[in-house]
């Protein structure tokens, strides 16, 4: 009964690390393709462009298919009031606009805009607080942003092949 124990478990250990070498092997041949990334140089654009850069892992250097995307972020904040009405909110949202373009044949593939959902800032007294917190609410965005235009450009390559 132990014996068929064993034979059980090494064969369930031997199907997950099959399965899992496989996957691995899989995601890595899927981007063959190598993008530049530029952005303005202020200091939301230069941490956009870095959460870009790790999503894209730009490793491959002598990928077949080469392409620049510029793209720029840009905030908007309004005022708003809360729920119980007595204070006023900060209500921010990113604004991503883009463009890809082919290396080699120079051709602008897709541009576009892209606006998030917004996000409230809390309510406090404190100057240093709400500069803080809106601080940390244009970090977040900036990241989201990143997520989405990287699957947004993911879609968009994998329909031109």
């Amino acid at each position: 009964m132990t014996s068929l124990k064993n034979i059980f478990l090494i064969c369930l250990i031997f199907l997950v690390s099959n399965c899992s070498l496989k996957n691995s092997q899989h995601t890595s041949n899927i981007n063959r393709y190598f993008i530049e990334i530029e952005t303005p140089n202020d200091k939301n654009n230069l941490y956009y462009k870095e959460n870009l850069i790790r999503l894209f892992h730009n490793n491959n250097y002598d990928a077949t298919k080469k392409y620049i995307l510029k793209t720029k972020i840009s905030f908007q904040s309004a005022e708003v009031l809360s729920v119980g009405g007595q204070n006023n909110l900060k209500s921010i949202k990113a604004n991503i606009s883009y463009e890809l373009k082919n290396v080699d044949t120079n051709k602008i593939l897709k541009s576009g805009l892209i606006n998030t959902f917004p996000a409230l800032s809390s309510t406090s007294r404190s100057h240093y607080s709400q500069d803080n917190n809106i601080r940390h609410i244009q970090q977040r965005l900036i990241k989201s942003s990143a997520k989405s235009i990287y699957m947004h450009i993911n879609l968009l390559i994998r329909r031109l092949r």
